[in-house]
């Protein structure tokens, strides 16, 4: 593993790698678990259900959209592709 040096010693934390020391572990799966101890980070944790992930997005479609209505520019976010403002402009 690569050693990082502090970039804020006059917090006074230590910042070394612990390995988790999990034998039966409840929220995360034992190959989670190794990959934490190996890389360091979890990536992707899905943190909402479907459901709800659902509803975010339809809220947040919403505001975007609302915005774009009264002349602002935004862009979508699971494209990245822009939607023109009132102005005609990207």
């Amino acid at each position: 593993m690569t050693q990082h040096t502090n970039a804020f010693p006059e917090l006074e934390c230590d910042l070394r790698f612990i390995p988790l020391e999990v034998n039966e572990p409840r929220e995360l799966t034992p190959t989670q678990i190794r990959r934490y101890n190996e890389a360091g980070h979890l990536f992707p944790i899905d943190i909402f259900l479907p459901t709800e992930i659902a509803e975010i997005r339809a809220y947040i479609d919403d505001l975007l959209l609302g915005r774009w209505r009264r002349g602002g520019t935004t862009t979508r976010w699971s494209t990245g592709t822009s939607i023109a403002g009132a102005s005609g402009t990207s």
